[in-house]
């Protein structure tokens, strides 16, 4: 967003008080975090002429760094509140509940960020007096559904909203499973969390309701989206694209999958090819014969001995070299579907990827831990459900790339069981 913005934690729509409270608490936090980030970055000279400019209200005992911190944020947000004193009163007391979350072991670390202009319109009218806003009003709804969108989209240039992201964050929640269960359906945990809260607020809105505001967004001009005319697909919402940039940048990415996969294919055929290198009197590579001596022992064809049942290490034999080979720790329950390579690889999945082609991108996105431990999931899904399997690995490697995550399997695992169902 070009213009300026207010960036506060989603957490704060969780915060005890009213409608009102809340979005003076995430203004007031977003003044001061912004301004003591610009104080670190700017130089002297900046700040001196930044707070000369900006005219705030303060006691004449009031902190004089923190003064200088207010003008900064106000400064850089475009909009705040006069009073410098309030800003600092409203953050504070913020931060606490934050602290109390945080102890209590819930994630408050989710930032989202809203249009300065919007924020300031919603709380005070063109005389400059407060708004007395409530739960129930509309504009409150959207502010609420816009900042748990962007939470979801972050920097991305598009993502998928899914409506229980949007009924939970709605509600100062980062995930939907903070919520719900696998079936939308409000979990236990999830009312025990609600039945805790001191606004009063004892159930989320509607998956109706969550729709509506979703398309109360795109109206409004907040998101573009785009569905792809596939059947069963899911939208695509940005804060930056078009709806046909967002296609495109679908196309592009597809496209980038496809040169993946041809490039698998062909990986797989070099190795087939380097393991079975011609002996003596067989075509080489090139197509002739190979020079190599007929009659030496070396180019005698004899098949590599497997070692014993209770052999410990798993020899270099071509006969192995062929297999997936389970870890020493490896659960049993994976027995039944470590086939061989060549197996695999006569299975044709439907959008013609081989099977074994779709179990080697799920052994180099989640990594072979996750391979080898869960193995006859990914291989259930793979066979079930392979377009939604190659949906989650390649949304899976994108979000590793952007955000560097530290556990792909367990992202992959939500990623499965919420956004694509």
């Amino acid at each position: 967003m070009n213009e300026s913005t207010f960036q506060f934690p989603l957490a704060v729509l969780a915060y005890a008080g009213s409608a009102q409270q809340k979005l003076f608490a995430a203004i007031g936090w977003g003044i001061i975090e912004t301004g003591k980030r610009q104080l670190q970055r700017l130089t002297r000279h900046e700040i001196e002429e930044i707070c000369n400019a900006q005219k705030l209200d303060a006691g004449k005992s009031f902190d004089g760094e923190k003064l200088i911190i207010a003008k900064l944020g106000t400064k850089f947000c475009g909009r705040g509140f006069q009073n410098a004193e309030y800003a600092w009163t409203v953050h504070d007391e913020l931060d606490a509940f934050l602290e109390s979350q945080r102890v209590a072991g819930r994630n408050v670390n989710l930032l989202t960020r809203l249009p300065a202009s919007f924020v300031m319109e919603l709380g005070w009218r063109g005389d400059g007096k407060a708004r007395d806003i409530d739960s129930e009003n509309p504009e409150w709804r959207i502010f609420c559904g816009l900042a748990a969108g962007n939470a979801v989209l972050g920097s991305k240039p598009y993502g998928i909203i899914t409506r229980n992201r949007i009924r939970a964050g709605m509600l100062g929640y980062s995930s939907g499973k903070a919520l719900f269960d696998d079936s939308g359906e409000m979990s236990l945990i999830g009312g025990e969390l609600l039945a805790e809260r001191q606004d009063g607020i004892l159930e989320p809105i509607s998956e109706s309701q969550a729709r509506t505001v979703l398309v109360n967004l795109v109206k409004r001009g907040f998101y573009h989206t785009y569905t792809p005319p596939t059947r069963g697909s899911l939208t695509y919402y940005s804060k930056f694209l078009t709806t046909e940039e967002i296609a495109w940048n679908l196309v592009k990415r597809e496209l980038k999958k496809h040169k993946g996969t041809e490039l698998q294919k062909l990986d797989a055929q070099l190795l087939a090819l380097k393991s079975n290198s011609p002996l003596s009197g067989e075509p080489s590579l090139s197509g002739e014969a190979s020079p190599h001596n007929e009659v030496s022992p070396h180019n005698v064809k004899v098949a590599t001995p497997s070692p014993p049942v209770d052999h410990p290490i798993a020899t270099r034999s071509p006969h192995n070299a062929s297999l997936v080979m389970l870890p020493s720790n490896a659960s049993h329950e994976c027995l039944p579907v470590m086939h061989d390579r060549e197996t695999l690889g006569s299975v044709v999945l439907q959008n013609g990827m081989k099977l074994v082609e779709a179990m080697h991108l799920v052994e180099e996105v989640l990594g072979p831990k996750e391979f080898f431990t869960n193995h006859s999931r990914w291989f259930n899904r793979a066979k079930e459900d392979h377009g939604k399997l190659i949906r989650v690995l390649n949304d899976t490697r994108n979000k590793v790339k952007e955000d560097g995550l530290d556990n792909p399997a367990s992202w992959a695992e939500t990623m499965w069981g919420e956004v694509f169902k």
